[in-house]
């Protein structure tokens, strides 16, 4: 706009009144795209918010005033700077030159549009590398195996109150209820366990063998838990579907817990105290493959498989591989166990997949965040290539026109 600006100075306008007149308009710029940044910070908070997993304070977050004043202050100080300075540059000079020459580039002019240009998709592109890199990670997180198949398995998870079951009748209703899953058409294999591997509550007990004494973590599993689940028995058997309550102990330890106890030897047949449990000498039977517990990242830890039958519990988490769609088994099942006592609220109904796929909620929100800002920052990029590559083409004009004229 020298060209401009030299003809106003030409009519007697001053470089104050010049000045004036470009931070007027660079201002109101500033304040309509402050405005309309505002509303898309608003709803793209809410929107995030509601994207987001379960994150502690997550309904504290919205728009903070002092993040706001800071962004109007850079606003207006770069409102002066970018839309103020070069007027003033520009009034200061003689207007005769700029009224006579007709616009075109330097190399300077040329260099600094290039610079300009690589910088804003270097950054774009650095912005969509991090946002691949992210979502390839998530990729190969979705494919590190949880050590069973959770395709295909639907869960209802309930609790009994103490004050009306006891270990016995809590034993006898586990049964009938898995009777009656197990009669549901389109299920499979029928098992139960004391706390879902997903998100994986941890309960301990002592755990001593050979000297060393640790707390372990411990379930209280059905039968036919380790069938239904897919989890593979690396040495020895699974637990007894006919142990009953009396009937002399038996364990079933995973693999972590079988390398780190007996390192050189086999944990089959080896005797182990439960001191939370049981006085007397407890034997394992078998060695069944590692089960992450909480997130796929982690690696498993040592635990031990105790017969629900010998040790129920009040939580109850019935597991059911369906010859159907999963989804459509939980509300079949949970009417099934309600059907036992009409009082219970089913705490938990989902599918083991959907357990396995909440566990990355978190790495799915930073890709989702990445990617979004990555997705921005390519828009901005390319509208400023779009600015910066047609002011330099209106400067070189001249320029086309001499080369078009030569040939």
């Amino acid at each position: 706009r020298r060209h401009e600006i030299a003809t106003r100075s030409a009519m007697g306008a001053g470089s104050a009144r010049i000045v004036r007149l470009f931070l007027t308009e660079s201002l109101l710029l500033a304040v309509l795209g402050s405005l309309l940044g505002v509303a898309l910070a608003h709803g793209g908070v809410e929107i995030l918010v509601a994207l987001a997993p379960a994150i502690p304070h997550l309904a504290d977050v919205a728009l903070n005033l002092r993040v706001l004043g800071f962004a109007s202050l850079l606003t207006i100080l770069t409102t002066f700077l970018f839309g103020g300075f070069p007027a003033l540059l520009a009034s200061r000079r003689s207007a005769a030159p700029l009224l006579t020459a007709g616009a075109r580039a330097s190399r300077a002019q040329r260099a600094l549009s290039r610079a300009v240009m690589g910088g804003e998709l270097a950054l774009a592109v650095m912005l969509l590398v991090a946002g691949g890199l992210l979502g390839r990670s998530l990729s190969r997180l979705l494919e590190v195996d949880p050590g069973f198949d959770a395709r295909g398995l639907a869960a209802v998870e309930i609790r009994l109150p103490e004050s009306r079951y006891h270990r016995e009748s809590s034993g006898a209703f586990f049964r009938e209820a898995l009777a009656r899953i197990q009669a549901i058409p389109g299920i499979g294999s029928v098992t139960a366990v004391s706390r879902l591997p997903f998100p994986g509550s941890t309960s301990t007990m002592p755990f001593e063998v050979q000297g060393q004494s640790r707390g372990l973590l411990f379930y209280q599993v059905g039968p036919r838990y380790f069938e239904t689940l897919d989890v593979p028995i690396l040495a020895g058997t699974s637990l007894d579907e006919t142990i009953r309550p009396g009937d002399p102990l038996t364990i079933v330890v995973n693999e972590t817990a079988a390398r780190r106890f007996w390192p050189r030897g086999s944990a089959v047949g080896a005797r182990v105290s439960l001191s939370g449990f049981t006085q007397d000498p407890v034997t394992v039977v078998g060695v069944v493959g590692d089960m992450k517990r909480q997130i796929l990242t982690t690696d498993a830890e040592p635990a031990f498989y105790i017969p629900f039958s010998q040790l129920p519990d009040q939580t109850l988490c019935f597991l059911a591989r369906t010859r159907i769609d999963a989804s459509d088994a939980i509300p079949l099942m949970r009417d099934a166990v309600v059907s036992l006592d009409r009082e219970w609220v089913v705490r938990t109904a989902t599918t083991l997949s959907a357990l396995v796929q909440n566990s990355t909620r978190h790495e799915r929100f930073r890709a989702l965040l990445m990617n979004a800002f990555g997705l921005l920052a390519t828009l901005l990029a390319a509208a400023g290539v779009i600015g910066v590559t047609a002011r330099s083409v209106s400067l070189r004009t001249r320029e086309m026109g001499i080369k078009l004229a030569l040939g």
